[in-house]
């Protein structure tokens, strides 16, 4: 099996076992090694749950949906990869894999609770709908990751269309986590309620 198997899907609610039946046909037909899933609408995703979605042989890291909305969980294959690293926050759960054989680096996965916008919708009314979704008192910084992304994402384009370089996903997303990081330490305090382990 591939390693390269990633399946990523906005569940819409899993608390149904038919439709955690569905997400695991759809995870095997696809060989995923690693799933992860938005919007799960579980408030506390068991072991049992798990093997639900995704078959016996995969560990998790989850987090939970707050009342009937959000709520994301990432699962790897344990024969495949290894966490070095996993954190809860308040919107996102982000896990540090790396491949048991060795054989390419490590590579970090952030899953976001009901802020992924899906692939037809058009940033500027994704974004004005989701940050409604937003308690008040994050909306700024939420503001600010999403310029933030955008223009690192932007200033990536510009690399591969002028430059022809490129940086891999990995690399982006610590640039990202960097600049963030910086702006924490510059004084910018809207954001690190986005990058502080929830209580």
């Amino acid at each position: 099996m591939s390693m390269n198997h990633l399946l990523v899907w906005n569940a819409r609610g899993l608390n149904n076992r038919m439709r955690r039946n569905v997400v695991r046909d759809v995870a095997e037909q696809q060989r995923a090694s690693i799933v992860c899933l938005q919007e799960t609408k579980v408030a506390n995703l068991s072991a049992s749950m798990n093997a639900d979605l995704t078959g016996a042989g995969f560990d998790f890291a989850c987090l939970p949906a707050i009342g009937v909305a959000g709520g994301a969980v990432t699962s790897w294959r344990r024969d495949l990869w290894s966490v070095s690293s996993s954190c809860v926050r308040r919107f996102s759960v982000t896990v540090k894999l790396s491949p048991i054989d060795g054989h390419t680096e490590p590579w970090w996965h952030v899953g976001f609770q009901h802020l992924c916008p899906s692939d037809e919708s058009v940033l500027l009314n994704w974004w004005q709908q989701e940050r409604m979704r937003v308690p008040e008192s994050f909306r700024r910084g939420f503001d600010s990751l999403v310029l933030l992304v955008s223009w690192e994402v932007w200033k990536e384009r510009n690399r591969r269309t002028f430059d022809s370089s490129c940086k891999t996903p990995t690399e982006l997303v610590s640039l990202i986590r960097h600049e963030a990081n910086d702006w924490i330490a510059a004084g910018f305090r809207s954001f690190a309620p986005l990058f502080t382990p929830a209580a």
